[in-house]
C-alpha cells in the first residue's frame, strides 16, 4: 500500500488485497474463490461509498471509507480467523467482534447512517432558513445605505429571529428586549 501512495494513488485494504489475488502481468485471480471474494467486496465498498456520498453530497470519486468500515466489509466476506484477525491479511490486522458476527456491526452501521442523513437533513433545512434571514438583512442594509429615515416597514426581517440575539445592546438592553426593527430604524435616524 506504501508504494501505491507514493505513486499518487489512494489504495484501499480491499483493493491492496485484490491486488494481492490476481496474477500479475496476466491479470487474471489467482482462482475462482479469490474472484468472488474480490468481486464482492468491490460491490460492497462501492454500495457503501454510494450511501456516504449520498447522504454527505460529496462527489463519488472524492469518497473513500474509513479503514474500520472497510475491515468490516472485509470481516463479512473472508470471516475471522483465531485472534481476532481477518482470514487473509496476516496477524497485523486485528477486528472487535461481537458473538453475532459482522452481521451486528453492519445493522449499527446502518442506524448510524441513517441518523446521520436526518441530522443532514435538518442541517440543510438551516442552513436554507439562514440563507433567506441573510438575504433579507442584505435587503435592510442596501436600503439604509440608499435611504434615509425610518425603515418602511415592508422591508425587514422576520419576526421569528427578531431579538434571537444573546448579547446586550449599547443601553444595555439583552438579546430579545429590543428587536432589530429598533435598532435599524436607531441607525437609520441618526444619520
Amino acid at each position: 500500500m506504501e508504494a501505491a501512495r507514493e505513486k499518487g494513488e489512494n489504495p484501499t485494504y480491499i483493493s491492496n488485497w485484490n491486488n494481492m489475488h490476481i496474477l500479475k502481468g496476466k491479470s487474471m485471480w489467482i482462482n475462482e474463490a479469490a474472484e468472488i471474494k474480490g468481486k464482492k467486496m468491490n460491490e460492497e465498498y462501492e454500495k457503501a461509498k454510494q450511501q456516504v456520498a449520498e447522504s454527505s453530497g460529496t462527489p463519488l470519486d472524492q469518497v473513500t471509507l474509513p479503514i474500520p468500515q472497510q475491515l468490516e466489509i472485509m470481516t463479512v466476506e473472508l470471516g475471522v480467523a483465531k485472534g481476532k484477525r481477518i482470514r487473509g491479511l496476516g496477524s497485523s490486522l486485528r477486528v472487535e467482534s461481537s458473538h453475532s458476527g459482522g452481521v451486528a456491526s453492519s445493522f449499527a452501521t446502518q442506524q448510524k447512517v441513517e441518523e446521520l442523513q436526518g441530522t443532514v437533513g435538518e442541517l440543510k433545512g438551516t442552513v436554507s432558513e439562514l440563507q433567506g434571514t441573510v438575504g433579507k438583512l442584505l435587503d435592510v442594509i442596501e436600503w439604509m445605505r440608499t435611504h434615509d429615515g425610518p425603515l418602511p416597514s415592508h422591508i425587514g426581517v422576520p419576526s421569528s429571529h427578531v431579538g434571537d440575539s444573546p448579547c446586550d445592546d449599547d443601553q444595555g438592553n439583552s438579546g430579545g428586549s429590543r428587536n432589530v426593527y429598533e435598532d435599524l430604524n436607531d441607525i437609520g435616524n441618526s444619520h
